[in-house]
């Protein structure tokens, strides 16, 4: 085991931070233009929010379920999260919305997290022929989301100088 107890502990806390820092984008959000992309290529804020739920929900969470559940060594779950996000904004989908959908989503996956049972955290499968723990795949999800929403924060401040 490459982690302890204390890690978990830190590591679901360091979730649950992330859940407020979603729900506080919900205040600035809608001081900036949240839906323009800045250059080809580059995602828009809302884009880059959308692509943390999407992979919880496309990747993170099947991924730990299915490993949880040990029905085989090989993990089923694409790991081609980003090419696959495409935001769902339709007229009755707004940024709220969204957020909310976002909010509601980790709320559940928190809920999920809390009923890992400790020796669960260690079990692993291998996904594209890596061996990867339950632990592994919760701290590659939080480090993945801490950046995102660095990225838009960094994105937010630039656009509230201009």
């Amino acid at each position: 085991m490459d982690f302890t107890i204390d890690d978990v502990r830190q590591i679901m806390e360091d979730a649950r931070y992330l859940q407020d820092e979603i729900e506080a984008l919900k205040y600035v959000i809608h001081d900036v233009p949240y839906d323009e992309k800045p250059a080809e290529g580059e995602y828009s804020i809302l884009e880059m929010v959308g692509m943390i739920d999407h992979a919880q929900v496309a990747f993170y969470r099947p991924a730990m379920e299915e490993i949880i559940k040990q029905s085989s060594p090989e993990v089923s779950v694409s790991t081609e999260y980003e090419s696959s996000f495409k935001l769902r904004k339709d007229e009755t989908d707004t940024v709220d919305t969204i957020l909310n959908r976002i909010i509601k989503h980790r709320a559940a996956f928190l809920n999920f997290m809390s009923k890992i049972r400790p020796l669960e955290w260690e079990r692993s499968g291998f996904i594209n022929g890596k061996r990867r723990t339950v632990y592994s795949l919760l701290n590659e999800l939080i480090n993945f989301e801490r950046d995102q929403l660095k990225k838009v924060a960094e994105r937010v401040m630039t656009l509230n100088r201009n």
